[in-house]
């Protein structure tokens, strides 16, 4: 055998070695079957009542919504990775908050809830003066939560930290980028000492 011969049959066969396994990992990341999913860091109730949240929130128009996005994943990751401890404590305490709340007004549990039960209910939150906004606002940022004094900063910490992912991960998906903000990532190239 010419060992020029062998040589190029010994680098296609480590070349395609190595582009298999990624190759079907591109392939499966690509796949939209939502059975697949397996959260990282939310529950099943979390990830039901997150889920209509943030289809109230980014609903789908003319641009994509945020669950055909896959938002609800980007923000289990993003909790999951990036959240303090403490932090998700805090998501969690609001979660419960806002899940005993639903369950006090609508007598049912959250996984039976419609998305207009969380509408109204995120409606109840959201729709108040801008009075009342700065206020709990300014509550937030400084984040010294009671429980027993203020147990709707809880929910308020829940709702807003869902609204900031879902708008994150909304703006900074590549659908959105490419197809409707019109995004272009080669920005061309710096030339220095050029006369004016």
């Amino acid at each position: 055998m010419n060992r020029r011969d062998a040589i190029k049959n010994l680098s296609l066969t480590f070349g395609v070695t190595i582009a298999t396994p990624t190759l079907l990992s591109i392939l499966n990341a690509c796949s939209n079957n939502e059975q697949e999913w397996v959260p990282d860091y939310l529950n099943r109730t979390q990830e039901y009542m997150i889920r209509h949240l943030v289809d109230i929130m980014l609903p789908k128009s003319e641009t994509p919504g945020g669950v055909e996005l896959n938002i609800v994943q980007f923000i289990d990751k993003m909790i999951a990775h990036t959240m303090t401890k403490k932090d998700q404590q805090l998501f969690n305490q609001g979660y419960l908050e806002f899940d005993n709340t639903f369950h006090n007004i609508y007598k049912k549990v959250s996984l039976k809830g419609t998305k207009e039960d969380y509408k109204t209910l995120l409606e109840m939150y959201f729709n108040i003066s801008e009075e009342k906004q700065q206020l709990i606002f300014k509550q937030l940022e400084s984040n010294v939560l009671d429980l027993e004094k203020k147990p709707k900063l809880f929910i308020y910490k829940f709702l807003t930290t869902i609204r900031y992912y879902s708008l994150l991960g909304f703006y900074t998906s590549q659908e959105i980028m490419e197809g409707q903000l019109n995004y272009n990532a080669n920005m061309g190239y710096y030339e220095s000492c050029v006369d004016l």
